[in-house]
């Protein structure tokens, strides 16, 4: 039987299929994976692949999958065309189904924006997949810390940065340049950095103190409210999606001062709030980021 002749429409069509298929399964790891300080610390790793590297999967399929539909259309724009004529007629007759259809893709759109239910509810879920307890536990206090040199990761330390180096050499690691970066330091000797950490200073998250952490209480520990107000300081002032969805309630809870306290504080800047407004809402209305809001409410 002759080979039949090669299609480039069908390889494109076979190459969709395939993005689709690529697309929805690493979409789905992505919305389970832990955030990136905790899996970069961690070395995070599922089906034996890296948080960063399921990403660069799901981004090169994206890129791969809009190249091929744009493919697609060229190989088939008469059809396409035609069929859109087609149905354009069929919907200008089904004003009902248009304006269903219509109606949900803004609704959809809006809901995803404003964080409307039940979309908070899947954003929220999220947000509990990405924060895992258990791996919280094993994470620092200070947000990528692996891409700190050992002189910074020792201000976060008991230790100083000769002692930490001292350390790491009596315990026969590898260390060619003392200025490189922690998380290479700990990918060079087959560790992650939060194994490498534990081992040169016996406790993760340590501080020396007031004087050098930044603020630390007692021995250089951040706990609750605080240990999350610094973490979104050191992402560079980021919007802080997790802690701008979080209520003042649970915010208050977490600061350890009541909410009655914290709206009468809110409201000596001329601010109206209410126990379930969230964090990113209060910090729009003070004109502040939401890592600042812990301030205001304190005051």
């Amino acid at each position: 039987m002759a080979e039949k002749k090669f299609r480039g429409k069908t390889l494109t069509s076979f190459t969709i299929i395939w993005g689709f298929i690529i697309l929805a399964f690493t979409g789905v790891i992505l919305y389970f994976t832990p955030a990136g300080r905790i899996a970069n610390w961690t070395n995070w790793t599922l089906l034996g692949l890296t948080k960063d590297e399921w990403q660069n999967i799901h981004t090169v399929f994206a890129c791969l999958f809009v190249i091929c539909a744009a493919f697609h259309i060229f190989f088939n724009w008469r059809v396409i065309l035609s069929y859109f004529k087609t149905k354009m007629s069929e919907g200008m007759q089904r004003k009902k189904e248009l304006s269903i259809a219509t109606l949900l893709t803004i609704f959809f759109v809006l809901g995803s924006y404003y964080e409307w239910q039940p979309f908070s509810t899947l954003f929220e879920w999220r947000e509990v997949f990405k924060n895992q307890e258990q791996l919280i536990k094993s994470s620092t206090v200070v947000p990528h810390m692996e891409e700190m040199t050992i002189e910074e990761i020792a201000e976060y330390t008991t230790r100083t940065k000769d002692e930490i180096i001292q350390i790491i050499r009596d315990k026969g690691y590898k260390l060619a340049d003392e200025n490189r970066l922690f998380g290479e330091i700990a990918e060079d000797n087959g560790k992650s950095p939060d194994a490498l950490f534990n081992e040169i200073t016996g406790k993760s998250g340590s501080g020396r103190g007031a004087g050098q952490g930044g603020g630390r209480k007692g021995d250089g520990e951040l706990e609750g409210a605080d240990a999350e107000h610094e973490q979104q300081e050191a992402r560079g002032g980021g919007s802080g999606s997790g802690f701008g969805r979080m209520s003042l309630e649970d915010l208050c809870k977490q600061a350890g001062i009541t909410v009655d306290e914290a709206i009468k504080n809110l409201k000596g800047n001329n601010i109206e709030v209410s126990s379930t407004d969230k964090i990113r809402d209060i910090a729009n209305k003070l004109g502040v980021r939401p890592s600042e809001v812990l301030d205001y409410i304190k005051k």
